[in-house]
């Protein structure tokens, strides 16, 4: 029986990137669900880094408690992974966050971080 596999066409939208330093050190220290978090942010980049999922939006792709993307969002920003904006309208209502995706060379080090988890 042969069988017919189609490799995936990188040329098609519908990809993201993520940054290998991340996946090599940073994933052991945040874990699945923060590195799945950090994966949705890059996810949802536009060619900026920017992006502005709702933090329901990230808890709902991924069946987690939106207090999770709460905590796990506080560690990128505190690691400097990402930036937090607070975006507002003309009458001065908050509209929504709106995150940057900081190059790898501005992160703080794993080394002489230790990761403060439950």
């Amino acid at each position: 029986m042969d069988m017919q596999i189609k490799i995936r066409d990188k040329r098609n939208k519908g990809w993201f990137f993520l940054d290998n330093e991340y996946l090599n050190g940073y994933a052991k220290i945040f874990g699945a669900v923060g590195t799945a978090i950090y994966v949705s942010l890059c996810r949802h980049a536009d060619a900026e880094q920017k992006c502005y999922p709702s933090q329901e939006l990230i808890s709902e792709e991924l069946a987690i408690a939106p207090r999770t993307v709460r905590k796990y969002l506080k560690l990128f920003s505190d690691y400097n992974l990402i930036i937090v904006k607070r975006e507002k309208n003309s009458k001065g209502r908050w509209l929504n966050n709106v995150y940057y995706l900081v190059d790898k060379s501005e992160w703080k080090s794993i080394h002489r971080q230790q990761m403060p988890m439950d």
